[in-house]
């Protein structure tokens, strides 16, 4: 009898720990909803190696809906690639993140883990990419 109680138990506190963590990620801002993320800058490991605007080695938009899914289009060299995928808001120990499934394989997800995910912190109502921490470029994306 013990054993259906806790299991229970268990699940309440579950779901009102994700309740609680949904609704401080939306008092930071964020929230998933239709909504556009438009790459402003890019920086390097180099001291003074930010570019912004045209001058950036490529321009890029998250396409985000309210029922979960994505879409990154990266222009580069007169070429579009799209990719598409889910995602959803997670909170880390550090805040939180939105985190993006690719549905399969693309040269434009930028993660230090050659998977399909690609994390992005939230923070100061701008995204910020994690590529950086593994010698990927340091992107800044602002909502349109």
């Amino acid at each position: 009898m013990k054993s259906p109680l806790l299991f229970l138990t268990v699940l309440l506190i579950y779901f009102a720990c994700n309740d609680l963590k949904l609704k401080a990620a939306e008092q930071e801002g964020i929230r998933i909803e239709n909504q556009q993320w438009r790459l402003v800058r890019m920086t390097g490991s180099f001291i003074n190696s930010e570019t912004t605007g045209a001058d950036m080695a490529w321009q890029e938009v998250y396409t985000l809906t309210e029922s979960g899914d994505f879409t990154k289009e990266r222009q580069e060299d007169g070429a579009t690639i799209t990719a598409i995928g889910s995602y959803q808001i997670v909170d880390l120990s550090d805040g939180p993140y939105f985190e993006f499934t690719y549905s399969e394989s693309s040269e434009i997800i930028g993660n230090c883990t050659g998977d399909l995910k690609e994390l992005l912190s939230f923070r100061n109502n701008a995204l910020f990419g994690t590529w950086l921490a593994c010698d990927g470029p340091g992107l800044e994306y602002q909502r349109d």
